[in-house]
Order: structure tokens, then C-alpha cells, then sequence
């Protein structure tokens, strides 16, 4: 039979708000980010998204020392999926394949001028890049259009992080983190 118990952890929590006079006032308006030390977890509830992740709980160094030394890019790739669509470097990637097949004589100037616009209406229908490609892709199998490098066009759709993932990371970088090596300086001196 199911269990239930009360467990009280061992946990820190930070607060961020923004100000009205912040520069970026309204990209986050708030966020929590609450530690668990013993259990080495990392939930973090905003504004701009909620995000959690665990790390293995027999590392070799306190958790806020870990959390100290971390860098953007390896929190980011932990808390959250390239599952958006980049859709300035997608354009740009695809317009230069289909340049590629106007040359290589595959495709006409028309055909490739008006797949790009049926590639910007599924742009603006989608975000995730797979729902993107896949949409593409039908829409040139159903209209005929072959001798497509089906590969190089599933290629050229660029993935990207959300803005809230990676606002919660620079918020992370600007204000939790010197937070926690203040926490830090504080106790070694105590």
C-alpha cells in the first residue's frame, strides 16, 4: 500500500524581483530558486518558466559550491531542451540551400522563391523544429517537389533554447550566483 511521510529538507531558498527601474523591466518580473542540499536538486519557479533538475547525490563537494562554479551554458543544457526554432539563423540557413539547389539546377528560382514562403508560413505556425521540418517536408512530398536533399533541409532548421530558459540562466549568472558566494564568504568566515 502507498506510503505517504513529511520530509523537511535541508534547503535554501533564493528570491529575485525585479525593480521598475531595471533595465529589462518585465523580462522576469520574479523568480524562486530553492536549493536542496542535501538532495543536490535545483527547482527554480518564475516568471519566465519553471525549471528543475537533480544532480547525483554523492558528489564530492557541498551543493552551493557546485552551484558557485558552474557556468551558463552547462546549467542551461541541464534545466532546458533546444526545442524552439532559431527562426532568423533557420532563414538563413535555408535560404541558402535552396540558393544551393537553384544552382545545382534541382530546383527553378519559383519553386525555390515559393518554397521559402511555405517555409515562413510553417514558421509562423510552429516552434518546435520538428513540427516544423515535418510540415515542410509533407508539403514538398504531397506537391511533388523532388530531388530535394531531404537531409540538408531537416539541417536547416537551427534549435534554440526558450528566452525564458535562458533569461532564468542570465538571472542566475547576475544575481543568484554572487548571492550564493556572499552565503558562502559568510560562513567560512564564521
Amino acid at each position: 500500500m502507498a506510503k505517504v511521510v513529511q520530509v523537511t529538507p535541508n534547503s535554501i531558498t533564493l528570491r529575485y524581483r525585479q525593480e521598475e527601474g531595471d533595465d529589462d523591466y518585465g523580462a522576469c518580473l520574479w523568480a524562486d530558486f530553492l536549493f536542496n542540499l542535501d538532495e543536490y536538486q535545483l527547482n527554480i519557479n518564475s516568471d519566465c518558466g519553471s525549471y528543475a533538475y537533480g544532480w547525483d547525490t554523492s558528489p564530492s563537494e557541498p551543493f552551493l559550491k557546485l552551484m558557485v562554479r558552474i557556468n551558463a551554458g552547462y546549467l542551461l543544457g541541464k534545466i532546458a531542451k533546444e526545442d524552439c526554432v532559431d527562426v532568423d539563423a533557420t532563414r538563413v540557413h535555408l535560404d541558402s540551400l535552396l540558393r544551393n539547389e537553384i544552382c545545382d539546377e534541382t530546383l527553378s528560382e519559383s519553386s525555390a522563391g515559393y518554397l521559402m514562403s511555405r517555409w515562413e508560413e510553417e514558421l509562423s505556425y510552429h516552434r518546435a523544429p520538428a513540427e516544423t521540418v515535418g510540415a515542410l517536408l509533407n508539403y514538398i512530398e504531397d506537391d511533388g517537389s523532388n530531388g530535394l536533399d531531404w537531409e540538408s533541409i531537416d539541417g536547416a532548421v537551427v534549435a534554440d533554447y526558450s528566452a525564458g530558459a535562458k533569461k532564468i540562466v542570465e538571472i542566475f549568472k547576475g544575481f543568484i550566483q554572487p548571492k550564493i558566494r556572499e552565503l558562502l564568504e559568510v560562513k567560512d568566515n564564521a
